[in-house]
């Protein structure tokens, strides 16, 4: 049997007593922590709101070793979890309409008695009266106006011998402690006037004493530049939380029981949260706790879908009696999209505000290689013999041996390496019609259209400083999308086709190559990591290129495990893979093709980022991509052959034994930086730098991978090699250019 002496029980006895009673008790904050202190002081308490904790959960706040052993405030927390608990907060000491609210329920729903349920008093003098309520009531929980709060499902509520900020302890009134008489059966007239008295002051949600909306300034636009809605909150929750207790209803006409009302109500919240942000600019705080102080949160959502709730056999039904609308599936938006395509292809004139097709022409006749190379028949795929197959068309550069025309690749790396300035460069390098690009062909010139959903409010600098240090004056024909394109979203993907056939029209050809910087912004709200939002993100990609029949780059991110980041999906459909890293602080960086679908790849190119001044008097500058070349100072500083001969031979013996030295200054910890290794011999880290890159160059040494299982890539020496080091010159004129291979 419970016994509870207020004036020796500790907090472990006091949460002892709760929990045995069923009430999922936890942890609370004291006043001295927050000056809205009256919550628990887990941060994730939302997710205890189903079910009671286990005791290892419990033992870890107030077993023997608990970390809240000393601290005196602890609350429960209402609803399902506490065996369908609610309270009812009257601040009938301060207000007489609480006072008249209270008074009114006694009489009408238990004949004039005072309820007989587990009574507490407040620190600030109020009272708090406990009932149960039954299976299938959606218990609101809500602050009023008239001094009434209710804390139903998902509510909090402080319990004895908590502290107030008064000074005063919370305090069970005598002969209504809970250990005595229990919490009573909720009279079916009292749930009802609760709630009656949510939906008439539904406007105010729960907040702390304290704890007012934040008002913010209406931003210009409806969404931010990552998709995520920022005006239009309330009537887009209206609308969802209406919505899906229709659904819920045509799936079954009996109200839900209080864990499926959660429940429910918990996938809402999930959807929301995702779609909207608050206009709070806070990094360190949760979005949800933002939009809460904002007034457009979960209190708002519980209030809209009591509301909706209390509809249920009326207007809900009635909107459920009616036809469901016939949703599109992502492959009907998807064919939609590719109608459009095929209209603009077979050159269709496309009205550019609604995407209609205005007037026909003559359609495309289908044309094959042969009768002799195609097997051709109603409602198959067109399928070729070997004859057809070697009549197709042989695969053209963009830009010799990287990126082929008509593909799809990704340039790759952490944020912060110059995987922009690199992908910028190309593009105007082709849009201005130059000849090369860091030393390789430009093989097809032509307009290119850069999406630039990320960093686009400098881009002007950008293009300026490659124009500066280029010297390049000719004419551009390069275009920019400074707007965030959602390629998961039909009306965003029909809108990008029909915006890239206008700059087609304005160019008086097609584009020779899109850029998409960065996928990441491409894709708002879908999971990089997902299969199917991958593969609809490529399949768009797909559609461009074989629309304009041009190339398209995405501009992406790596993994914290350095690879490019999200589902294999990418790495799968590009053409061409192309990493960037460079090391943070430094200037100089290296760009490696991973993967070249129609050439070799594996090769590395050295670059460096050089700030350009474009305006002397603003004192503006920015940064141009560039391949660097390896510089010896004079011949003298090259060692003589019998220190490169023994400098070999340590490199080669430490990749024998397992520890391969590396050109890559993160590996100094490691042990495993070759110029450290080399400074053995007074070779300054400089001239070591310059030698490894002079020897890569020649192919005395490799950068190979030497344990797949550790991830662990090193210096190797060529054997064939070797021997050039025996006479080693200063470089040769080949180290003073870039490499090809």
């Amino acid at each position: 049997m419970i016994k509870i002496d207020p004036d020796f029980a500790t907090a472990i006895d006091y949460a002892n007593a709760y929990r045995e009673l069923g009430m999922q008790v936890v942890p609370a904050l004291s006043p001295s922590d927050n000056r809205s202190w009256k919550r628990p002081a887990i941060s994730t308490w939302r997710d205890l709101q189903h079910a009671l904790v286990d005791d290892e959960t419990f033992l870890g706040w107030y077993g023997p070793k608990g970390s809240h052993v000393h601290h005196e405030n602890l609350g429960v927390i209402c609803g399902p979890c506490s065996g369908h608990l609610i309270c009812v907060d009257v601040d009938e000491h301060k207000q007489p309409e609480a006072a008249l609210w209270f008074s009114s329920c006694v009489e009408g729903f238990n004949s004039g008695q005072p309820f007989r349920t587990a009574t507490q008093r407040t620190g600030g003098g109020g009272k708090q009266y406990f009932f149960k309520y039954r299976q299938g009531y959606a218990a609101p929980t809500i602050k009023t106006s008239i001094g009434v709060d209710i804390r139903g499902a998902g509510g909090f509520a402080m319990l004895p011998a908590s502290m107030h900020e008064s000074g005063k302890a919370y305090e069970w009134v005598t002969g209504l402690e809970p250990w005595s008489v229990g919490f009573l059966e909720a009279p079916e007239g009292l749930l009802t006037e609760i709630f009656r008295l949510a939906t008439m002051y539904g406007g105010m949600a729960y907040r702390e004493p304290g704890e007012g909306v934040q008002r913010t300034v209406t931003p210009e636009c409806v969404q931010n530049p990552f998709g995520r809605m920022t005006d239009g909150r309330e009537g887009y929750m209206t609308r969802l939380v209406w919505a899906h207790i229709v659904a819920m209803y045509r799936d079954c006409p009996i109200r839900p029981s209080d864990e499926a009302f959660a429940a429910e109500m918990s996938k809402v919240w999930a959807i929301y949260e995702r779609k909207v942000v608050s206009r709070i600019r806070e990094p360190e705080t949760q979005n949800g706790i933002l939009l809460e102080r904002e007034g457009r949160g979960i209190s708002l959502l519980q209030q809209k879908w009591l509301t909706a709730m209390l509809q249920w056999d009326e207007k809900i039904a009635e909107w459920a009696s009616m036809p469901a609308p016939q949703r599109q599936t992502a492959q009907e938006s998807f064919q939609q999209t590719r109608r459009l395509a095929e209209s603009i292809k077979r050159g269709l004139d496309i009205d550019l505000e609604t995407g209609e097709v205005l007037e026909a022409v003559a359609e495309v006749a289908d044309e094959f290689a042969g009768s002799a190379s195609v097997i051709d028949q109603p409602d198959v795929y067109e399928v070729l013999d070997e004859r057809g197959i070697m009549a197709l068309a042989d695969p053209l550069w963009l830009v010799q041996g990287l990126v082929i025309e008509n593909s799809l690749g990704f340039i790759f790396g952490a944020p912060g390496c110059g995987k922009s300035f690199i992908a910028l460069g190309m593009a105007l390098s082709i849009a201005t019609h130059r000849e090369l690009w860091w030393d390789r062909s430009i093989k097809r010139s032509g307009p290119v259209i850069y999406i630039a959903s990320e960093g686009s409010s400098d881009l002007k600098y950008r293009i300026k400083a490659w124009r500066d240090a280029t010297d390049v004056k000719a004419e551009s024909q390069f275009y920019l999308i400074k707007q965030t394109v959602n390629f998961m979203d039909a009306h965003d993907r029909d809108k990008l086709l029909r915006s890239i056939k206008a700059v087609s029209d304005r160019a008086q050809t097609p584009p020779v190559m899109i850029v998409v910087d960065t996928v990441s912004r491409a894709i708002p709200g879908a999971d990089e990591n997902n299969q199917a939002d991958a593969t609809l993100f490529i399949q768009t990609c797909d559609l461009v290129r074989e629309t304009f029949n041009c190339t398209v780059l995405g501009v992406h991110h790596t993994s914290r495990n350095g690879n490019m980041r999200g589902s294999t999906v990418f790495e799968g459909a590009g053409d061409a893979l192309i990493e960037i890293q460079r090391e943070l602080g430094s200037q100089v960086g290296t760009l490696i093709p991973k993967k070249i679908k129609a050439a070799e790849d594996g090769w590395t190119i050295n670059f460096q980022l050089r700030k350009v001044l474009i305006d002397s008097l603003k004192a503006i500058e920015s940064l141009f991509a560039e391949p660097t070349m390896a510089v010896v100072k004079s011949n003298s500083d090259w060692p003589e052959a019998s220190i490169c001969q023994a400098v070999l031979t340590a490199m080669k013996d430490a990749w024998n034994a397992g520890r391969p030295w590396s050109s890559h200054a993160q590996t100094r910890k490691e042990g495993r930086y070759a110029p450290v290794h080399m400074s053995k011999w007074h070779i300054k880290q400089e001239l070591a730098e310059q030698m490894i890159e002079a020897w890569l160059t020649e192919g005395v040494i490799t950068y190979e991978m030497h344990s797949t299982k550790l991830k662990q890539k090193g210096l190797k020496v060529a054997e064939t090699r070797a021997e050039v080091c025996a006479k080693q010159l200063p470089p040769t004129s080949a180290h003073f250019s870039q490499s090809e291979d």
